[in-house]
């Protein structure tokens, strides 16, 4: 309602709004955009309330693992062993924020 008066907003209202699930999964995905900043934004566009929490909910999975797992294996690596970060404990989290920030660009192919 409030984007409808500015032209370059209303154009971006309706991007977001006709492809509402996909847009708040691929924002959700990228680890660049803060997620109160995300919520006020998103609240004031046409994304439906269901495209918003679905989305939401299966784009905060891969992260919360990613960062979980990394918390995990941090409070076991032992600086002094140089094979603990061998293991697919220890690099497997990094490898996985990393494949994480390239998702927006390979759906940005694909569209």
């Amino acid at each position: 309602k409030i984007l409808k008066s500015k032209g370059t907003l209303h154009g971006l209202d309706e991007k977001i709004g006709n492809n509402g699930f996909y847009s708040v999964l691929i924002l959700r995905l990228v680890p660049l955009f803060p997620f109160n900043g995300l919520n006020f934004g998103l609240g004031l566009t046409k994304v439906s309330f269901r495209d918003y929490t679905c989305a939401t909910l299966l784009g905060m999975l891969p992260g919360t693992f990613v960062y979980t797992s990394l918390g995990s294996t941090g409070r076991h690596l032992s600086f002094s062993d140089p094979e603990t970060w061998l293991q697919v404990q220890v690099w497997g989290p990094f490898v996985l924020v990393i494949l994480l920030s390239l998702i927006p660009k390979i759906f940005k192919k694909r569209a």
